[in-house]
C-alpha cells in the first residue's frame, strides 16, 4: 500500500531531473565565451571574446603570459597571484594550480609559460630561478636546472617540436637551450645592441622549421636565429617602428604577431614587413600594456595585462 502511494512521485522526479539537465545545458551554453565553430568567410580579424575571470568570478591580478595546449585548452599565468589558470577551448574556467612558495609545485613570480606537443606545461620563475614542469592538470613533474647558479632570472620561454626548451635569462641576456631532461645544450646572445646581441628580451617563439624569434625589448626589435643560435635577421615593421615588443607569436605561414606595450598595440607583421594593427576594434576599448601572445587554429590570444583580461581574435583562413 505504501509503495502504491509513492508511485505518483516517479513522474515528478523524472520531470525534475529532466529540468535540471536542461538548465545545466543552458548554463553551459551561456558560460561559453568562445564559439565552437569559427566564423566563415571573414576577410579581416574578428573579435571573438574576452576572458577576464575564473573561479568564483575572481579577476586576474597581473596576467603576464599565455599558452595553448594540443587539446586547445588555454593556460594563463597570473604572476602576482602566483598561479596558472586553466580554461577549456570555450573559455570556461576548468582549474588552476600553484601558490606562493619555493617547494616543488609552488611558484614565486612565474612569468613565462610554454606547452610541448605532449601537453606538458613549462613555467619560468624569476624569484625561484628555475623552470618547473607540470602535467596538463597541474601535477608537478620536474624542475631544472639542477645547478642553481646557471639560471638567474628566467623570463620568456618556448618549446620547439623536438621538445627542446628555450629560456631567456635576463641576468646575463642570453637564450639558454635545454633538452627535455633539463640538460643545457647551448646558449646564445649576450647583452648588447649589435646583431645577435640582446637586451632584456621578453618574448620567444620557435617556428616550425626551428628558427628562434626573440622579442628584443630593450633594443626595440625582433631578432631571428637558427636552431644553433646563429643570427639570421632583424625584423621591423614598415608602417610602425617597434617601441617595446614583448609577447610574440607565429602563424602557420610564419606571419609574426607582436605585442608592443609602450604604444598599447598588437601588430601583425608579414614576411614583407607590412603591418596590421589590432588596436581599434568595435567592442574593444583598446589595450593597456599588452604582453603575452599565443596563436592556434587561426585564433590569436592577447594577454591585455593592464585591463586584466585575455582578448581573443579570429583571423582569416
Amino acid at each position: 500500500m505504501q509503495i502504491r502511494k509513492l508511485l505518483w512521485l516517479i513522474p515528478v522526479l523524472v520531470a525534475i531531473m529532466a529540468l535540471g539537465v536542461f538548465f545545466e545545458i543552458l548554463a553551459t551554453k551561456r558560460s561559453r565565451i568562445l564559439p565552437d565553430t569559427d566564423p566563415e568567410g571573414i576577410k579581416s580579424p574578428v573579435l571573438l571574446g574576452l576572458i577576464n575571470s575564473y573561479a568564483d568570478n575572481r579577476s586576474f591580478i597581473r596576467p603576464s603570459s599565455i599558452a595553448l595546449a594540443p587539446n586547445r585548452n588555454i593556460y594563463v599565468v597570473d604572476s602576482q597571484a602566483n598561479k596558472v589558470i586553466i580554461y577549456d577551448r570555450y573559455g570556461r574556467f576548468s582549474g588552476s594550480f600553484g601558490k606562493l612558495g619555493n617547494k616543488h609545485g609552488e611558484l614565486a613570480y612565474p612569468l613565462g609559460i610554454a606547452i610541448d606537443r605532449d601537453g606538458k606545461v613549462y613555467i619560468s620563475e624569476v624569484v625561484n630561478q628555475r623552470i618547473q614542469v607540470f602535467s596538463a592538470d597541474g601535477k608537478f613533474l620536474n624542475a631544472f636546472p639542477k645547478n642553481p647558479n646557471s639560471l638567474k632570472a628566467p623570463t620568456a620561454i618556448a618549446v620547439d617540436r623536438a621538445n627542446k626548451i628555450y629560456v631567456f635569462d635576463k641576468q646575463d641576456h642570453r637564450v639558454k637551450v635545454y633538452d627535455a631532461s633539463g640538460q643545457i645544450l647551448l646558449t646564445f646572445g649576450g647583452r648588447g645592441s649589435d646583431p645577435g646581441k640582446l637586451n632584456y628580451a621578453m618574448g620567444l617563439v620557435v617556428s616550425g622549421k626551428g628558427d628562434v624569434y626573440v622579442s628584443d625589448s630593450g633594443n626595440s626589435r625582433i631578432q631571428v636565429f637558427n636552431s644553433q643560435g646563429r643570427f639570421l635577421r632583424e625584423i621591423q615593421g614598415q608602417k610602425q617602428v617597434l617601441s617595446n615588443p614583448r609577447g610574440i607569436a607565429l602563424d602557420e605561414k610564419e606571419n609574426l604577431f607582436v605585442a608592443d606595450s609602450l604604444v598599447n598595440d598588437v601588430i601583425a607583421v608579414d614576411k614583407q614587413g607590412a603591418n596590421f594593427s589590432f588596436k581599434s576594434f568595435q567592442g574593444l576599448d583598446g589595450f593597456c600594456f599588452p604582453d603575452g601572445l599565443a596563436y592556434q587554429n587561426h585564433r590569436l590570444f592577447v594577454v591585455d595585462k593592464g585591463n586584466k583580461r585575455v582578448v581573443v581574435f579570429q583571423l582569416p583562413k
